[in-house]
């Protein structure tokens, strides 16, 4: 999956505010200056040239962004205003709203825009009136500013994303494997995602349908980017087909993600390990957990969209209280792409069921946020820790890993994962992105596990 920014599929509706006792010929510059520098940074804005100078003008405004279909409209006080003027967009938008307040223009003598002050009445109104917001204050060729627009449009992105989603989960969770049970109905209630279960054996069967011949292309490719893959051994024949069976009911059956469970029976029934199937799909950007865990999936999936890179699933398998780090690893289904500069990544085998095929290889260096959505004793909650994946690994088990340093002390961080009962499956996203986590969290209403 190629680093990739999807904000240019959500439409941006911008509303700016005035009232006409302030300088309107410097907050008319400002809202040019601001459609031209978010146009810049690829947002899809949405803006008629005008501003509303009163709660009739508000109002019509964001009737006609509705129609246009915004996904989220930015509503910046670009000069001060009162809380009517929130009342007069809340009352006519149920979605996702960015209040932007903007520095004064000149430091000294007459306060020409008030903006801050404005925002505050908004806020202060909207707070009441039990809505949601994004607040940003800021100049628009600020980076900062501009950086946590980008960030929260990213955030109402994959909430979108997930709407009216389907996610393919092919088998059960294996027996004692509490964590990847999935609360169906729960998911659908917070995210409007939607499960489709599939027969494992079903898909044992639709993957024998296909041919050896195909099998080999996609060996034949990947000869080039792993190393010692062995060509004609049945298990990485079973392996291709997998990958190409999976991908295939990805495409026909319009899944944004899989979940299967890759063990007992692929090893005793399929005869092969679903490691590398799993891996090749999230090479594509298809995120694939293994063990049945839908929601480590769409922890995936959320740090995939959020990061704009693949992301990775991994159990915490050592405890380095020297370098004040934790070792991530799993069999084998890490995407290729997160291999770490010069590390090609090897074919190798299961390192329990002694069957292929798998990958070995760590993961590259780079700030890191571990996140996941997790189901409490009453409620889904949501993990977000934040670390420094290490270009020197201390220990390498094979499989995919990565050793990742903290700055709270790895014990203390420990005993709090498991006081809390965190699930065992932990999603690695590169990139700092807590904030959207958060962001994301407030969203759906969810409480925030911050480690």
């Amino acid at each position: 999956m190629s680093k990739t920014d999807s904000i240019e599929h959500i439409r941006v509706g911008y509303l700016p505010l005035v009232r006409l006792t302030f300088d309107t010929v410097a907050a008319d510059e400002a809202c040019v200056k601001t459609a031209d520098e978010l146009k810049k940074a690829g947002i899809n804005l949405v803006w008629d040239g005008k501003s509303a100078s009163d709660t009739t003008q508000a109002a019509a405004a964001v009737k006609e962004l509705a129609d246009k279909a915004v996904d989220v409209i930015i509503m910046q006080s670009a000069t001060f205003v009162d809380g009517q003027f929130a009342l007069a967009v809340a009352q006519n938008w149920n979605g996702p709203i960015i209040l932007w307040s903007v520095d004064e223009p000149t430091l000294t003598g007459r306060l020409r825009l008030n903006s801050l002050t404005g925002a505050n009445l908004l806020a202060n109104t909207l707070y009441s009136i039990r809505r949601n917001f994004k607040f940003v204050h800021g100049n628009p060729d600020d980076k900062e500013t501009l950086s946590q627009i980008i960030g929260y449009i990213r955030v109402i992105g994959v909430l979108r994303e997930l709407n009216g989603a389907t996610l393919g989960v092919f088998g059960n969770q294996p027996s004692g494997y509490y964590p990847s049970a999935v609360d169906e109905l729960g998911l659908a209630g917070l995210l409007g995602v939607n499960v489709r279960r599939y027969n494992l054996n079903g898909l044992f069967d639709e993957a024998e349908q296909v041919t050896d011949a195909q099998a080999r292309e996609v060996i034949d490719r990947l000869s080039n980017d792993v190393e010692g893959i062995p060509i004609e051994t049945s298990q990485t024949i079973k392996s291709a087909k997998m990958y190409l069976t999976l991908q295939k009911l990805v495409e026909q059956h319009n899944l944004l993600g899989v979940a299967v469970e890759c063990w007992p029976g692929f090893f005793n029934d399929y005869g092969s390990a679903a490691c590398s199937a799993l891996s090749e799909l999230n090479e594509l950007g298809v995120m694939a957990a293994c063990e049945a865990d839908v929601n480590g999936l769409i922890s995936m999936i959320i740090e995939s969209r959020l990061s704009g890179e693949n992301a990775y699933l991994g159990d915490m398998v050592r405890i380095n209280k020297e370098q004040n780090s934790a070792v991530f690893w799993h069999c084998g289904t890490g995407a290729r792409c997160l291999a770490a500069p010069g590390c090609k990544p090897v074919a190798s085998v299961h390192p329990n069921r002694k069957q292929g095929l798998v990958y070995d290889f760590v993961l590259k260096p780079g700030n890191v946020t571990i996140m996941r959505l997790s189901k409490g004793l009453s409620d889904f909650r949501m993990l977000v820790m934040e670390g420094k994946a290490l270009d020197e690994n201390s220990s390498h088990f094979t499989g995919t890993s990565v050793e990742i340093r903290f700055d709270k002390n790895i014990e203390d961080i420990a005993e709090t994962l498991f006081y809390n009962g965190i699930e065992h499956h932990y999603c690695i996203g590169y990139g700092n992105h807590s904030r959207q986590l958060f962001e994301l969290a407030r969203e759906i209403g969810i409480d925030v596990l911050k480690v």
